[in-house]
């Protein structure tokens, strides 16, 4: 099987995805020539061929995009293929994660100390309403989530079981 053919951009963006240890995201991509619409297009091309795809970059991780529909954040990964592109045997094939659900976002929120509402709908880019909404269809679904006051203000976390009995 031959080499695709490959810009030089192409390959200084597989080259960086395949040093990497995490997604990469666009400042990670910053020293490249290409800025703006043509790395963008570089991207695509290389996501189109199946040598890099979207992988989620978590809520606050390093990201090349955030996508409209779900507001996750995405991140560049290689593929099998991207590394096979550079001239290197992959180790293993990871398959593609899930994208993150708001609801994900919402129950690893919840897992620390405690959060607010203010905080939940900040990060989340929700109304108060929609994040009380949220909490009350967790409880629906088992979930046992604690409120506690402190200093006038109301914090809430799912209790380490997660799921009520």
């Amino acid at each position: 099987m031959s080499k695709p053919k490959l810009s030089d951009s192409q390959l200084v963006i597989l080259s960086t995805a395949a040093r990497a240890e995490r997604a990469i995201s666009r400042e990670d991509l910053r020293k490249l020539k290409a800025k703006g619409a043509a790395l963008t297009q570089a991207v695509k091309g290389l996501i189109t061929r199946g040598l890099l795809q979207e992988v989620p970059s978590g809520l606050q991780g390093p990201h090349w995009r955030q996508d409209q529909a779900s507001g996750a954040l995405l991140g560049l990964g290689i593929t099998a293929a991207g590394y096979r592109a550079l001239g290197i045997e992959p180790v293993e094939d990871k398959p593609r994660s899930r994208p993150t659900t708001k609801q994900d976002q919402l129950i690893a929120l919840l897992s620390g100390d405690g959060i607010t509402i203010a905080e939940l709908g900040e990060t989340l880019g929700w109304l108060p309403h929609t994040v009380r909404a949220a909490l009350t269809r967790l409880r629906q679904k088992g979930h046992e989530i604690e409120r506690v006051r402190e200093d006038k203000v109301s914090r809430y976390r799912i209790l380490e079981g997660q799921k009520a009995a």
